[in-house]
């Protein structure tokens, strides 16, 4: 049926609950299923949209083990991550604002072999790769204000463009994270590793006005308390 509400023509639409594709969450509590809904091209349906990618096991989230394909814009602010692990995870655009992340591990997915190893040749005799290339976690432009990524695994991690203003990244390992553009303002990286960081991008600089440094490893190595 058809309402009209000020103004605006809204079609009702039936919401139903479907399992979330390519979401494996292990160690959750009750529920499995996410909530999706058909709506008009709005801002709400965004917000709905967002909200509906959540995990099932949102806000409470810690220890679990968590494969998000994809999780691409989801709101995820204030959530409890503790220990969560990540590995490969697809959080493009999310919003992360003042999760709790600490321990959690975004190391690379493990994909494995492409073929059995003892056979590594393709059919026209060329041969191939013993496997396939690891999948970095993707935060790129993800929102991380306020979060607190202490002890946090974020090796080889997609980070460019991602807002992590007043993130805590004491202790974290960023080793050869791609912080292209990315804004580090008052982010504190009290003894984290950035060994092989990337933190340029052309004229784009990442901003780390107000960081803090204090033994932490550099992209080249050095270990320093004042700036990189």
């Amino acid at each position: 049926m058809r309402l009209r509400t000020t103004g605006i023509l809204a079609t009702v639409a039936t919401v139903s609950a479907v399992a979330m594709p390519g979401v494996l969450v292990t160690g959750c509590g009750a529920g499995g299923a996410g909530t999706s809904a058909s709506t008009e091209t709005t801002a709400a349906g965004g917000r709905q949209a967002a909200a509906d990618s959540r995990p099932p096991c949102f806000p409470s989230c810690q220890g679990q083990t968590i494969l998000a394909y994809p999780l691409e814009g989801a709101d995820l602010r204030g959530g409890n991550f503790t220990g969560a692990r990540w590995h490969g995870a697809r959080l493009r655009g999310a919003n992360l604002a003042g999760a709790n992340l600490t321990s959690a591990d975004f190391g690379p997915r493990i994909t494995g072999y492409w073929h059995d190893p003892a056979n590594p040749y393709d059919t026209d005799g060329e041969e191939r790769p013993s496997r396939e290339p690891d999948i970095p976690s993707d935060l790129s432009r993800a929102n991380l204000t306020g979060a607190n990524l202490a002890g946090a695994n974020l090796s080889g991690a997609d980070l460019v463009g991602a807002n992590l203003t007043g993130a805590n990244l004491t202790r974290a390992d960023l080793s050869r994270v791609d912080f292209r553009g990315a804004n580090l303002t008052r982010a504190n990286l009290t003894s984290a590793n950035l060994t092989q960081s990337n933190f340029t991008w052309s004229n784009v600089n990442t901003n780390l006005t107000g960081a803090t440094f204090s033994n932490t490893t550099c992209p080249n190595g050095t270990v320093t308390s004042t700036r990189c």
